[in-house]
């Protein structure tokens, strides 16, 4: 991904040790993050329980439901290795957001808001079993966001919609169809634990 001078402008690089907590959950959200090194650990508690959702690399992006979403940070963010990492501040996060149509916008607040379901569902599965392999899984988070945008996409009637949107919706339905085959094709994920 290019940079340009304003994303230069609104972007913070900061480098963080091992062991620095970086956001709590529930906290309120004000700021996006990409590493350009070292590893981040995702975790959410659940019934008083850790459950580790990712460890997330270099290109990783993680922090940015909250900046999108009024809703309170859903997990925890810890660095796992000394990591070097592009925060992005949320109006700078909303002003790119803004570049799109009120469509593409309003689609993308429901698939944050479907995103959130799925992760209160995984959590609350995780808590009575998931952890062992018997309850919601990554895939089947991915596989409701994947079944949510096939639905809006179905819902499209070509004489009437306007056709940029017909189009920016097709696209977004072959992204998470996409993340979901990746996810699928990855060793981590393979046979269904998260």
């Amino acid at each position: 991904m290019s940079t340009t001078a304003g994303d230069r402008a609104i972007a913070d690089r900061r480098s963080y040790s091992a062991g620095t907590v970086l956001f709590r959950q529930g906290e309120a959200g004000d700021v996006a993050y990409m590493i350009e090194s070292g590893s981040v650990r995702l975790v959410q508690e659940v019934d008083g329980h850790p459950v580790e959702l990712a460890v997330l690399g270099p290109g990783g992006i993680f922090g940015e439901m909250a900046v999108i979403d009024p809703a309170p940070r859903m997990a925890t963010a810890e660095v796992v290795r000394n990591a070097v990492l592009v925060r992005i501040p949320a109006a700078a996060f909303q002003a790119h957001l803004k570049t799109l149509d009120n469509f593409m916008h309003g689609v993308i607040r429901v698939l944050i808001n479907h995103l959130r379901t799925a992760h209160r569902v995984h959590g609350a599965a995780a808590g009575t079993g998931a952890a062992e392999g018997t309850g919601a899984t990554t895939e089947d988070t991915v596989a409701a966001l994947v079944r949510h945008t096939h639905d809006v996409v179905r819902r499209i009637d070509p004489e009437t919609e306007n056709p940029e949107i017909t189009a920016r919706l097709e696209e977004l339905e072959r992204v998470v169809t996409g993340l979901r085959d990746a996810l699928a094709r990855e060793p981590d994920h393979a046979g269904g634990s998260a």
